[in-house]
């Protein structure tokens, strides 16, 4: 009797450390998520003194606005020249959602909140290397879908 009281205490152990991990992962996990959606408000929140709209959407001709069409060219962070965009994704407002860059051939769709505008160029808060990188992880996710 003696031995099945150990055994039962050394499983209520091992369960309740089970459950604590869960918890903490759990935890780290929504932290994570909050970081993340954080990050995005606060990128959202710079452009909404320089809304990116489609051209020619009724977003584009609010004040502050910067209309973006194909062919417009994205720089990166560094002043460099990345590419063009090739297509806008926008809601039915004109409000860009996402932004389709040809980068040395190759397109990644990045999310409107990666963009800041400058003069007459977006500008990526993402490297070459970095947009080249999600653009690589895209086509192979397509050719694996």
């Amino acid at each position: 009797m003696g031995s099945t009281i150990g055994t039962a205490s050394t499983v209520a152990a091992q369960a309740q450390g089970s459950v604590s991990g869960a918890t903490n992962t759990a935890a780290n996990v929504a932290g994570n998520v909050a970081g993340s959606a954080q990050g995005s408000a606060n990128g959202m929140t710079g452009l909404a003194t320089g809304q990116l709209a489609a051209a020619g959407s009724a977003a584009a001709q609010a004040d502050g606005a910067f209309a973006i069409a194909s062919g417009t060219p994205v720089s990166g962070p560094d002043g460099n020249t990345l590419g063009a965009v090739s297509h806008v994704v926008a809601n039915a407002q004109g409000q860009v959602e996402q932004v389709l860059v040809n980068v040395d051939g190759m397109n990644a769709l990045l999310p409107a909140g990666n963009f800041s505008a400058s003069g007459d160029a977006l500008v990526s808060a993402m490297s070459e290397g970095e947009v080249r990188q999600v653009a690589e992880q895209q086509a192979e996710q397509l050719t694996t879908e």
